[in-house]
């Protein structure tokens, strides 16, 4: 609901249910949408679980850490979390934010996967990852500009059958060796956001 300007009630006014939910019930509701923002998660580069096998390289830039992720091989991060109960499965949005190393020209190619951990009863001898969602862009024409890029999941399977309350990991790689990658160079992760669509 959108916020209305409160009325300026008068004495002895009847009140209707029309004038009751405009000004009484949809504002209270969009005040608890204000305060329950759609759930979000959000890591840094030092919140990476780095995988036993090709992870990307922590480095610092101007005191930022940041993750170097390899034009010529396909380096991954891991960043785990619990997605807020507050979900209501209405899909989720992944936004990376990074920038070239040096490049100033050409395009990187990210992939995203995620592996939904069940509140109750999961198994996490075993991973399931959502099938890759992918995105490519271009990097920013000035060397240390961030560039965000989203890729969307709809609620269900794209995205692991991940609910409110579970544990989840997002896998991040860039596959620098795909054919719409074009950037020379490492590209620089400085923090992904999980967040509801």
């Amino acid at each position: 609901m959108a916020w209305t300007t409160p009325r300026t009630w008068v004495t002895a006014e009847v009140v209707t249910a029309s004038v009751f939910n405009t000004h009484i019930r949809d504002n209270l509701e969009d005040l608890f949408d204000r305060a329950h923002t759609k759930p979000n998660l959000t890591w840094l580069a030092t919140s990476n679980e780095p995988p036993a096998v090709d992870p990307a390289t922590p480095v610092f830039r101007n005191t930022h850490p940041l993750l170097n992720f390899d034009d010529a091989t396909k380096e991954y991060a891991l960043f785990s979390g619990v997605l807020a109960p507050t979900y209501t499965n209405g899909g989720l949005t992944v936004e990376l934010h990074w920038m070239a190393a040096t490049a100033t020209t050409n395009a990187v190619k990210w992939d995203v996967d995620i592996d939904a951990i069940a509140s109750e009863g999961h198994d996490i001898d075993r991973t399931t990852w959502s099938p890759v969602q992918t995105v490519t862009d271009t990097c920013a024409s000035a060397s240390g500009e961030l560039i965000m890029s989203t890729l969307t999941y709809t609620h269900g399977a794209a995205m692991g059958g991940l609910l409110g309350g579970d544990m989840c990991r997002v896998r991040v790689a860039r596959d620098g060796s795909a054919s719409g990658d074009t950037m020379s160079g490492d590209a620089q992760l400085y923090k992904v956001v999980l967040r509801e669509t």
